[in-house]
């Protein structure tokens, strides 16, 4: 599975409905290069929304969907799509390691 499958398979259910946060965080993220201060990636996803401006409710909704996606990939000892590159209590996220080779290798 290409990085971009994997962040596609992350915002997609079986019912098609839109994308869910952590799949909005991880194409926001991929766009700016795969790492960036979570303000960023907010406004970023606020922008594809189309929304003007970043909201209180957006914002929670964001910081939420990825704390409890990291927390749910390192619970199932799994791999998962993003991280906190500098650490608990960092606010730069960033797409894993792995992930960007992955994409890496997909623009040669």
């Amino acid at each position: 599975m290409t990085a971009q499958d994997e962040i596609a398979v992350a915002g997609r259910t079986d019912s098609e409905a839109p994308k869910s946060a952590v799949g909005e965080i991880a194409d926001a993220l991929f766009e700016m290069g795969g790492v960036a201060h979570r303000e960023e990636v907010i406004d970023r996803v606020a922008i594809h929304r189309g929304q003007k401006f970043v909201t209180d409710g957006i914002r929670h909704e964001l910081v939420e969907a990825f704390e409890r996606y990291c927390a749910a990939m390192a619970r199932k000892g799994k791999p998962a799509l993003f991280h906190l590159p500098l650490g608990e209590g960092s606010r730069r996220w960033s797409l894993t390691t792995e992930v960007m080779q992955r994409a890496s290798r997909l623009r040669r």
